[in-house]
């Protein structure tokens, strides 16, 4: 993805079947909805610039380790539904993003989601869905 893009596209990238491997721009802003839903990569750096994933945008995915920015304000329904091999989440900021429903719905069954410690009460509070796969880093 060239630099400059500082959006991704609702559907840019769903179900490519050719597409392992994404760099994402500094810069970018937004990953909008079902943009990579399907993507057969294991991994994908999003930059310290993302403030919005949206829904479905990494459904279905490969992804099997992933850190979400401090940058992160909002993760829409459904974001990373169904990653079944998505076994550790890291999450830098110290506020929780605003997550949607379901934001990680159907995932492995030991996945964890990494938080700052001082953040660790807040997240399980904001994100209850999930306050029992919360740790702390």
């Amino acid at each position: 993805i060239p630099a400059g893009i500082t959006e991704i596209a609702e559907g840019a990238c769903n179900y490519s079947a050719n597409i392992t491997e994404v760099h994402l721009p500094k810069g970018l802003k937004t990953i909008g909805d079902s943009a990579f839903q399907g993507f057969l990569g294991t991994s994908i750096e999003i930059p310290n610039t993302v403030t919005y994933i949206g829904w479905q945008a990494f459904a279905y995915s490969s992804l099997e380790s992933l850190t979400l920015p401090e940058s992160v304000e909002t993760i829409d329904g459904l974001a990373f539904e169904s990653n079944w091999v998505l076994k550790n989440i890291y999450c830098e900021g110290l506020i929780p993003a605003n997550i949607g429903e379901d934001s990680f719905r159907d995932g492995h069954k030991d996945r964890k989601i990494h938080v700052p410690a001082e953040a660790l009460e807040e997240y399980r509070t904001n994100w209850s869905p999930y306050a029992d796969e919360i740790v702390a880093m």
